[in-house]
């Protein structure tokens, strides 16, 4: 299934199936048998922005409206705990429900929109972010490809010249090209993407990640924990023992420097099955991180504190869908599809 068809065909899930785990009985059989669930947001997009559920970037947005209504259903229902307290909570086994919120990659928005949000409501959240692009000299690939292929009438691929013709064909590029770039190192990412387009071709992101100096007046807010999302977001999996060790040392070593602060909490880039094994949750503990936090589904869980799944919150999770994410429902549909698919 190429990527367009398959993000139609997950829309649809998610907008008639994943609502169902809301209401008696799924509710209450498919009740979370943790104590807690971690969600995972990246970027908060203005009101008045469209996020086309066929753009595979927009599963990185949430509207400013939409979250401030996730944040005060959750408010209203939950235990909001920063990780500090969360890590607390999982040693005493204590068996109240709690939810924490976190940020990866370290947007300018998550400053300008979301945290007036959690001001709002006294709301603690931790950002993750990514020490390289901090210096804003450097490009985030997927907002680079993205881009790009929307501003080009051809692409290069093994230096066949390929027509890019519609919306679909740059949903399906996107998917294609992104399954060889997340695989790459940093610098192998930038010859491999220029190679595609033919010539180096600016995307000025600079505006979207905050920088040093805003970094250290966001750590001195009292609801922001900071964690660190490694040195450049590498599949860390792609890299031997020695990379892996330098990107979650460096990164936490300039995030400590800066802010003046321990950082003993890491998420590992993009975090699913395949992009996190016991090698690297070993170099996390070596490294001296606290926890670390995946977006595994909860039973792929392998350390109680090394490998914390989270849930990944978009513009179209409302209430129901959210419940129906943390209650555990969402992860019965994906092994129901996996059985069958």
């Amino acid at each position: 299934m190429n990527l367009h068809n398959y993000l139609s065909t997950a829309n649809l899930v998610k907008s008639l199936v994943l609502p169902l785990g809301y209401y008696y009985p799924l509710n209450k059989i498919f009740s979370n048998n943790q104590n807690y669930a971690v969600l995972c947001y990246h970027r908060i997009s203005a009101n008045n922005k469209l996020l086309k559920k066929n753009n595979p970037l927009s599963g990185l947005e949430v509207n400013q409206d939409i979250f401030e209504k996730q944040i005060k259903f959750l408010k209203n229902r939950f235990e909001i705990l920063s990780l500090k307290q969360l890590k607390k909570h999982i040693e005493d086994k204590n068996k109240n429900f709690v939810i924490s919120i976190t940020f990866d990659d370290g947007y300018q928005d998550n400053i300008n929109l979301a945290l007036p949000v959690l001001e709002k409501y006294k709301v603690p959240a931790a950002i993750f972010v990514i020490a390289r692009f901090l210096q804003k000299k450097d490009f985030m690939w997927w907002y680079f490809l993205w881009e790009n292929l929307n501003k080009q009438k051809f692409i290069f691929i093994d230096t066949k010249k390929i027509e890019i013709n519609n919306e679909k064909d740059i949903v399906n590029w996107f998917g294609v090209i992104s399954k060889e770039v997340i695989n790459l190192s940093y610098e192998d990412q930038k010859i491999y993407l220029y190679k595609i387009f033919g010539k180096e071709i600016d995307y000025n992101f600079k505006d979207l990640i905050f920088d040093f100096e805003q970094l250290v007046d966001l750590s001195k807010n009292e609801l922001i924990e900071i964690g660190s999302h490694t040195l450049t977001h590498a599949k860390l999996t792609s890299l031997n023992n020695s990379e892996i060790f330098n990107e979650l040392k460096y990164s936490k070593e300039i995030l400590e420097e800066k802010i003046n602060k321990k950082v003993d909490f890491l998420a590992y880039p993009y975090g699913s099955q395949n992009e996190v094994n016991s090698q690297i949750i070993q170099i996390a503990k070596e490294v001296g991180y606290q926890m670390a936090f995946s977006t595994k589904r909860q039973f792929q869980q392998t350390d109680i504190f090394f490998d914390v799944p989270r849930y990944n919150i978009d513009n179209t999770v409302e209430k129901k869908r959210l419940l129906s994410k943390i209650n555990g429902f969402e992860d019965f549909l994906y092994n129901f599809k996996k059985i069958f698919i």
